[in-house]
């Protein structure tokens, strides 16, 4: 097969391709490993100079635009493509992105697939456009086959033919288990310390100053008690006090010295239309450190933590995080990671369902 992605340009630097790029990266690598011809075009709306990287025999390249990336149905942009000639064409990375992949593949006289990995209706961006919901729903009625990121989605959107569920995966080779003492002698955290721990967005959406109300009333009774958190400050939280250590904005090779710092790690989520269908990256990333988790109980998280007692709590709720995180202080249960959350797994399912038969 020959199967072109277009998508929005997640990362910055060729540095960051293998942190930031998720799914968008995996899946097509994992596809082109597995001696398909795949090639990626990220949409930039940042720089002005294109790109293109070689990861194996899968390409990237990188297409500075704005204009929503429409300049890419140029005619003198669109004979690369026709080279190529794509059986498939796979738009992901929110509404316009999708909808050019659609255009593309019109032209290309290629099979169009919208891949869901969020509900972009939700967004705030999108909530202030008229007509995105009726866009998004009209893309995968044209869609020959449609990915979502969770089932919850696809029940949410109504898709019932010609569906398949990739769920977030997670990169064992990076993320694994990791001696505590080693990490906390890395980190130079001592080891009596009670570190919690959280990384990723750090936003009001996300349940983030819930967690800082709930560890900031537990240290009354714990002195020892620290949080430790890194990732974007989306929402501009302010962290005065010595009882969180924010590292800021790191790559994601760092992330499991973090975590296997921890005695435990947090999703906080609460409730939302955008939670509510979502799969967080970061529970196949704990699972696979082997530490124990407090998650909410919102979406299918509790499908990850089904083996589990001592996991899930009531999303958006103070007190129920902060009884979650005592019991699982002193419990310390671990959850088995599930294989079929592997990368190769997940590419060979998408290998699946793409091909004919």
């Amino acid at each position: 097969m020959n199967i072109l992605f277009i998508c929005k340009r997640y990362y910055t630097n060729k540095d960051l391709l293998n942190d930031q790029f998720g799914r968008l990266f995996h899946l097509p690598l994992e596809l082109s490993k597995n001696g398909h011809q795949v090639k990626v075009v990220a949409l930039d709306y940042r720089h002005s100079i294109g790109e293109t990287y070689e990861c194996g025999s899968l390409q990237i390249s990188s297409y500075p635009t704005k204009a929503l990336g429409a300049s890419l149905l140029l005619s003198q942009n669109l004979q690369y493509l026709f080279t190529f000639a794509p059986d498939f064409v796979v738009g992901s990375g929110h509404i316009n992105t999708a909808y050019l992949a659609w255009r593309i593949a019109l032209k290309l006289n290629a099979k169009f697939i919208f891949d869901l990995y969020d509900e972009y209706s939700t967004f705030p961006t999108c909530c202030m456009i008229p007509g995105i919901a009726k866009i998004q729903s009209m893309l995968i009625q044209k869609a020959a086959k449609t990915i979502v990121v969770s089932q919850k989605l696809k029940e949410k959107l109504k898709v019932k033919e010609n569906a398949i569920v990739i769920e977030n995966g997670v990169d064992t080779s990076l993320f694994k288990p990791i001696a505590k003492s080693f990490a906390r002698k890395e980190l130079n955290i001592p080891e009596h310390h009670i570190i919690i721990g959280y990384f990723g967005s750090l936003q009001k959406r996300l349940g983030t100053h819930i967690l800082l109300e709930a560890i900031s009333r537990l240290r009354k009774d714990n002195a020892d008690m620290f949080l430790l958190l890194a990732g974007n400050n989306c929402d501009n939280f302010k962290f005065a006090n010595d009882s969180v250590n924010y590292l800021g904005s790191l790559p994601q090779t760092r992330i499991p010295t973090l975590i296997a710092a921890c005695d435990l790690v947090v999703i906080p989520y609460p409730e939302s239309p955008q939670n509510n269908v979502s799969t967080a990256c970061k529970i196949p990333e704990y699972l696979a450190c082997q530490i124990p988790v407090v998650c909410t109980r919102i979406a299918n998280y509790s499908d990850y933590f089904s083996e589990s007692s001592f996991t899930l709590c009531e999303p958006g709720n103070v007190e129920a995080l902060m009884e979650q995180i005592k019991v699982q202080l002193k419990e310390r249960e671990i959850c088995p990671f599930p294989e079929e959350l592997k990368w190769h797994v997940l590419g060979k399912k998408l290998e699946t369902f793409l091909l004919p038969g």
